[in-house]
C-alpha cells in the first residue's frame, strides 16, 4: 500500500472507512513511522476540535470519482485542460477576429470657412453690391 492521503487517515479516525480499507491502513501505519506520526498529528487536531465525530457517513454519488484514485485525477486534469483550452481558443478567436475597416471620406465644405479675417471682406462686398444696384 502506498502512503495514505490525509483524507483517508481522517476517515479512519472518524470510523468511515470500509473494513478492508481500515485493515490495510492499520497494517501500513504499524510498519511506517512517517504515517504513524501523521496519524498522531491528525488525531491531535481532532481532539483539539472537541472530539469531532461524524454523525452520518458521506457517501459520494457514483458520478463523482474517489479522490485518492490517480486515474480519476488524471482524467479530471485532462478534462479541465481541454475545457480551458477550448475557452481560451474561443476568447482568442473573438479577440483577433478581423473585421473590415471602412474609411469614409470626410465631406468637403462647399464654401471656405469664414474666419475673423474674411468676415470684414464679405461685409464690404455685400455693401458694394447694394450700392451698385439700380
Amino acid at each position: 500500500m502506498d502512503h495514505p492521503h490525509d483524507d483517508e487517515i481522517l476517515k479512519h479516525l472518524l470510523d468511515q472507512l470500509a473494513d478492508v480499507e481500515r485493515r490495510e491502513l492499520q497494517t501500513h501505519v504499524e510498519g511506517c513511522a512517517a504515517c504513524r506520526a501523521r496519524m498522531d498529528e491528525i488525531s491531535a487536531d481532532l481532539s483539539g476540535l472537541g472530539g469531532l465525530r461524524a454523525e452520518s457517513s458521506t457517501d459520494y454519488p457514483a458520478f463523482i470519482p474517489h479522490r485518492s484514485s490517480p486515474i480519476s485525477r488524471s482524467w479530471l486534469r485532462m478534462a479541465a485542460i481541454l475545457v480551458l483550452g477550448f475557452c481560451g481558443g474561443v476568447a482568442a478567436a473573438r479577440f483577433w477576429q478581423s473585421e473590415p475597416i471602412v474609411v469614409e471620406p470626410m465631406p468637403r465644405p462647399i464654401f471656405p470657412p469664414r474666419s475673423a479675417l474674411t468676415m470684414p471682406v464679405i461685409a464690404l462686398e455685400d455693401a458694394l453690391q447694394t450700392l451698385t444696384r439700380p
